[in-house]
Formats: structure tokens, sequence, C-alpha cells
């Protein structure tokens, strides 16, 4: 109860002094849950400028057919994408700050070139990375590998990125350490961590009484900016980790699924904030597998609802009705390591690395109709996992992890 009573009067006061003060970033996209990769090396733009040909038909010199509206190719992009991309983080100014496994840079559009910035530090992995109201990013957890006993060691790290200053500013650190958590960024500008792994092997032991690995947590932290300090938030009503965490209308903070390998085919399920009172409720089965959203991506669609990409299904949540549907996917099944970001039009462009063939496997789904469609692949270009997808504010969307070679560019065009 009294952390609830904090987490309500907390409320309340950035509701009334923070949010009045704040001023909408209409130009930025919302957090879309982007699926935080681990591997990949490089860096690819994906440009759906949605621009006319001038001719009415056909394709301009250098572009390909791609579907019956629309043109499309991969050009080569500019070096300096870290390697082994871990986030990417849109920023207030159009830049891309991207944290690689063992370097950081700073994307710039405008100028199509890449700053590095001295992290200082190997890059915990699952960690997360937030915009805050500021302008800076902050970066939360991870775990940091032991090569001697094989076990994820999870870290409680606050970091504050400044990329106009391009410094590091350690923060106070979480009561918990935990990696594989979520981050969300609250309307009053407050950052709400939720769940993850809080120690030992990533797939522990069943907890007898819930069923989920006694080594997952259903905790949750507040990390206020104006102080640098952290307060315990509402605990979930189920243990959750590598799950999606997503902002949606009311103003609620869904949650759902959760990795488990002694799940098995069990459906997982979803519940919500309600961030006014700061309680959670109505948990509900969802219409996938905790196996299968081991990896998976969670875009908000520009009509208010969900679309959950797994490595097998698809599925779309109706916040108004807390209810899930499956989504017919003729295309086929995604990879596992996929990324997806919500395109200028609406739609939403899927990427990720096929795991028989090594190929890109890009694909389109179409909001308006519900469907899915396939989109021209890069040739002689392979790589392991899609590492992060990033809607810039010119239009185009920075994906990186895309080639072992080199970094590409895609362009889409409507004819």
């Amino acid at each position: 109860m009294h952390n609830q009573q904090a987490w309500i009067l907390g409320f309340a006061a950035c509701s009334i002094v923070a949010c009045a003060q704040s001023t909408p970033q209409t130009a930025a996209p919302p957090d879309a849950g982007i699926f935080i990769g681990d591997s990949g090396s490089d860096a690819a733009i994906i440009v759906p400028d949605g621009s006319t040909n001038d001719a009415g038909v056909g394709c301009p010199a250098g572009f390909t057919e791609d579907g019956p509206s629309h043109c499309a190719r991969w050009t080569v992009a500019p070096a300096g994408c870290p390697p082994h991309v871990l986030s990417a983080t849109l920023l207030a100014d159009g830049r891309v700050f991207v944290l690689g496994m063992e370097n950081a840079a700073i994307f710039d559009p405008a100028r199509d070139e890449w700053h590095a910035l001295d992290f200082g530090r190997r890059t915990p992995l699952q960690h997360t990375a937030t915009l805050l109201g500021d302008g800076t990013v902050l970066v939360v957890g991870g775990a940091a590998h032991s090569p001697v006993s094989g076990v994820d060691a999870p870290c409680a790290d606050a970091l504050i990125i400044d990329p106009t200053m391009m410094q590091v500013r350690p923060q106070s650190p979480m009561h918990t350490p935990r990696y594989s958590h979520a981050s969300v960024r609250l309307p009053d500008g407050r950052v709400l961590v939720t769940g993850g792994v809080t120690g030992g092997a990533f797939s522990a032991a069943p907890d007898a009484a819930s069923g989920s690995p006694a080594n997952y947590t259903s905790s949750t932290e507040v990390f206020e900016p104006e102080t640098g300090q952290w307060t315990a938030g509402p605990s979930m009503i189920e243990a959750r980790a590598l799950h999606l965490a997503i902002l949606t209308e009311g103003p609620q903070v869904l949650v759902g699924g959760s990795f488990s390998r002694t799940a098995g085919a069990e459906f997982a399920t979803s519940e919500r904030l309600d961030i006014a009172r700061g309680s959670w409720h109505d948990a509900v089965r969802m219409v996938q597998s905790s196996a299968e959203l081991l990896q998976h991506s969670a875009t908000l669609l520009s009509n208010q609802t969900v679309l959950v990409l797994s490595r097998s299904s698809a599925a779309r949540y109706f916040p108004e009705s807390n209810s899930w549907i499956l989504v017919d996917n003729p295309a086929g099944a995604h990879s596992s390591g996929h990324v997806a970001s919500l395109l200028p039009d609406g739609n939403l462009f899927i990427a990720g690395y096929l795991s028989y063939s090594g190929m890109l496997d890009p694909k389109i789904y179409e909001t308006s109709t519900n469907t899915f469609r396939e989109t021209i692949n890069i040739a002689d270009e392979t790589g392991s996992a899609a590492g992060t997808a990033t809607l810039l504010h010119d239009r185009r969307v920075l994906l990186t992890g895309v080639s072992e070679t080199g970094a590409v560019f895609f362009e889409s065009r409507t004819r």
C-alpha cells in the first residue's frame, strides 16, 4: 500500500508540474517497443519516402518494381555504425544514439554521418535505453557474461547519455539488479522499469507456486529524472522477462508474455497498469505462447491497437476490449531475430534473417488490409540477425545489423 500511495503522489505531482511544462514532440514517433537484439555489425537505412515518379508510371532509374504500386532499391550506406548493436534511440533533434557491445556512436541523418561517443565501458547485454524529456537517454541494467561460470550477472547501473555534450553521467543504481527487463517513459516524464532476470542462469528451474523461473521478478522501479533517484513501483501480477511493454491510450502500460523454456506451448498472459491509480489489473490470456514470444516486436499502430509479431505468428491487441486476436500471415513466419518499425504511411516494415539461409527477409505489414506482403530483398548480403529499427524524422528508418560486409540503404517510392 505504501508503494501504491507513493506512486500516486508521484504521478499527481509530476502531472501538475512536469507535464504542464512539457512540449509534445509531435515530430518524433512513439516508442514502438522495439526488440533489442544482441547481434549484427553494420547498419542500413530503410527510406519509405512516399515520393511519386514524375512520369507517373514505371520506376526511376536504379529502382526495381516492388509490387503493383511501389518501387524500391538497395544502396550502400556510410560506414561508422558500431559493431554488434544492442540498442538504438531516436533523439529529440532527429539524430540516433546507437549503443554497440564495445562502443557507441550518434548518427546524424542530416549529414549521413556517424560520430563516435566514448561510452567508457563494455555495454551490458539486454539493457534498455529510453529517451527522456530533456533529450538525454537513460541506459538501465543489463547483464555481464562471465566466461568462467557461464552465468549472466545482472547489474543495477543507470547512466544518462547527454548527446549534446557527448557525455556519459552515472546515476543512482536501481534497487534490484536486472536484465531482460523492459522500460517505458510515462506521460509525466518518469521511466517505469518492469520485470527481468535478477540472478543466476537465464532458464532457472521454475518456482513451484507460479511455474515461472524462480529468478524472474514481478517487481518494478520508477526513475525520477529531476532527482536522479529510484523508487519502488507497483509489482506486476506475474513475474516476467523478455516481455513486451508499451504505452497505450488511457494512458496505460501494457505488458505481456515472458519467455520460459519450462512453459512449453502454454499461452502467455498480458496485464495493464493503470498509471493514475498505480495498480496492475486485468491479466488475460494472449493468443501466442511463451515460447513463440521469445523474440518479438510490439508496435503501437495509428489506430491505437498493438501489433505483436513473434517468430511464428502475429497478433493484434485491442485496448478497449482488452482482448487479443491472431492475424493471418500468408507471407510466412517471421525470423526469431526480427525488428520492426512503423512507417510514415502507417504500415510496418519488418526485417530479420532466415535461420536456414542467413538471408535478410524483409516484409511490409499493410495496416489497412491487415495483411503482410514481401518486399525486394538485398542481393548477395548475409548476416546473423537484425539489430534495431528506428524511424527518423525525415521519414527514413535506420536499420542496424543488416549485413556482415557493409552498411546499406533501402529506398521505397510510390509509383
